[in-house]
């Protein structure tokens, strides 16, 4: 399974690997804003939780991480095999807690969302609850640094 989304259409694709016919199928997507709300989100990176429950979608247009539920066996997104489920929905939708979130990286742990803030010059921390791989906005902080793009922990 792959986890895909478009930055001009702010939507998120899983797609599905047919190696006897050598192409991507496409199993559903899902738009990475809440449809009211309107505008372009330009999603920039998108990163699985620990969990394997979750994935997160940096959207730099809206300023905001799009929180998305994976199919059951999502945790094998990361190893590419096959996953129970077949769809994809969007469970909320958080500050970035900075402008223009271009990259996200969750902690090994699962209990932190680092967003790399390009135009606020900032690492934002969001908790993350490490089993569900839900938001807890209550823990939140942010740390400077100098227009930020890519962020991954070693």
């Amino acid at each position: 399974m792959i986890l895909l989304v478009c930055e001009l259409i702010s939507l998120a694709f899983l797609l599905k690997w047919d190696p006897e016919r050598g192409v991507l199928l496409t199993l559903c997507s899902i738009p990475v804003i809440d449809i009211k709300s309107g505008g372009a989100a330009q999603p920039g990176g998108v990163k699985v939780h620990p969990s394997g429950k979750t994935a997160a979608v940096s959207c730099r247009g809206t300023n905001t991480i799009a929180i998305v539920s994976l199919p059951e066996g999502g945790n094998e997104l990361h190893a590419g095999k096959e996953s129970g489920g077949k769809g994809l929905s969007l469970l909320k939708v958080i500050d970035c807690g900075g402008i223009n979130p271009r990259d996200i990286e969750f902690s090994s742990t699962g209990r932190w969302l680092l967003t790399a803030n390009q135009d606020s010059s900032e690492i934002a921390l969001t908790g993350f609850d490490p089993k569900t791989g839900l938001p807890d906005e209550e823990c939140r902080r942010s740390f400077p640094v100098g227009t930020p793009a890519c962020i991954i922990e070693l």
